[in-house]
């Protein structure tokens, strides 16, 4: 397949979503949603970097479980998250909803993946057609967490547990992702990333409404 038409395929499910948010999301400004995608592109800028430099050291290029363990958790996982996360304290935290504030953070890591996908493309790696879709949710969904994590802090009831597990879930993920044996464990991981992430999602926009009702009814 020409690679500008691979490149565009990488390019749907990002804008899908964009296009479904748009219109179901209430109070998504198309403005903060761009720019969350330009932070979804400047977070891979320094993941790249960090990764051509640190993939060269001798703990990342043996091949035995300790520097899987670390590629997976404390790349993967701690270094990507933490990356991600960083760029969401970017957002116009007073001027969105919750719901949109997340909705944004589920688009960083949406925008990520897609870029990642896209390097990994050019660069010629091979067999990653299935990678397009799962790492692309696992990202979404992982930022989504971080997302919520960021709102919390920035409301001074920090929910570390969602950034922790995001972390957790993405080494996961990539952990069962290159066992040839138990690599269905990573779909498993990225449904419970998901369920995790509505769950979260869901408890905390409830007190939130509940919030702006008693605000609502005192004025």
């Amino acid at each position: 397949m020409n690679l500008f038409a691979s490149i565009g395929i990488c390019l749907v499910p990002l804008l899908l979503f964009c296009v479904v948010f748009l219109l179901c999301v209430k109070k998504l400004s198309p403005l903060h949603l761009l720019f969350a995608l330009l932070l979804g592109l400047i977070a891979i800028i320094p993941v790249t970097l960090v990764q051509y430099f640190l993939m060269k050291l001798p703990i990342f290029t043996a091949q035995n479980l300790l520097s899987v363990f670390v590629i997976t958790f404390v790349f993967n996982g701690l270094i990507e998250e933490s990356l991600k996360m960083t760029t969401e304290f970017f957002l116009p935290f007073k001027k969105m909803t919750f719901g949109s504030f997340v909705v944004c953070g589920f688009l960083i890591g949406c925008a990520f993946g897609t870029f990642e996908n896209i390097v990994y493309l050019v660069s010629g790696a091979k067999n990653i057609s299935l990678r397009f879709f799962t790492s692309l949710i696992l990202h979404s969904c992982c930022s989504g967490l971080s997302a919520i994590y960021v709102w919390s802090f920035k409301n001074k009831e920090p929910k570390i547990f969602c950034f922790i597990l995001a972390v957790l879930l993405h080494g996961l993920y990539n952990f069962f992702a290159g066992s040839e044996k138990f690599w269905w464990f990573s779909i498993i991981t990225i449904i419970y990333a998901a369920v995790r992430l509505k769950f979260s999602f869901d408890r905390i926009y409830q007190s939130t409404e509940e919030i702006e009702d008693s605000s609502q009814e005192n004025q």
